[in-house]
């Protein structure tokens, strides 16, 4: 069995820092963090998906998308394609279609949350999101504009 690459603490405390200021709305000072991390620990996938589920929230969908594609190169290859669960893929693969859709990209989105099945069939997630967009392909063929009603976004 493949070991896990090794990060120093020093890394994983900065992505705790990261997510902590993050969840308290402090989004620019976590990308900030994450940002310095990405250039000092460039192939940690867990950088990448984090910085990009930051950029997501902050509205910043293909930057989001450039990092969060980022992640699942790294994520998907050896040393990581090796040792990580299938459902830390499956999570990627919906951040990436929550970019998307966020983006009015529904395609694509779909494209994502389907391959997060896919890698992870158990992700419910992923699949309540297909069902948004089930909706929302349905309110657009009935001509229905309005999306933004807090209901339908993706997760």
């Amino acid at each position: 069995m493949a070991e896990i690459p090794y990060v120093p603490q020093k890394f994983k405390d900065a992505i705790e820092e990261a997510n902590e200021l993050s969840n308290l709305g402090k989004r620019e000072e976590a990308l900030s963090i994450l940002d310095q991390l990405a250039e000092e620990c460039p192939d940690w996938w867990a950088v990448h998906y984090n910085r990009g589920n930051v950029l997501n929230e902050l509205e910043r969908w293909q930057e989001a998308l450039q990092s969060l594609d980022r992640a699942l190169e790294i994520a998907t290859t050896p040393p990581w394609g090796d040792v990580l669960p299938p459902v830390i893929i499956s999570w990627i693969h919906n951040n990436r279609g929550s970019a998307y859709s966020k983006g009015l990209r529904f395609a694509l989105a779909k494209e994502a949350f389907e391959a997060a099945l896919a890698v992870y069939p158990d992700d419910d997630v992923s699949r309540d999101n297909l069902e948004v967009l089930k909706e929302i392909d349905d309110m657009l063929l009935e001509g229905q504009p309005d999306l933004k009603d807090g209901k339908l976004w993706v997760h």
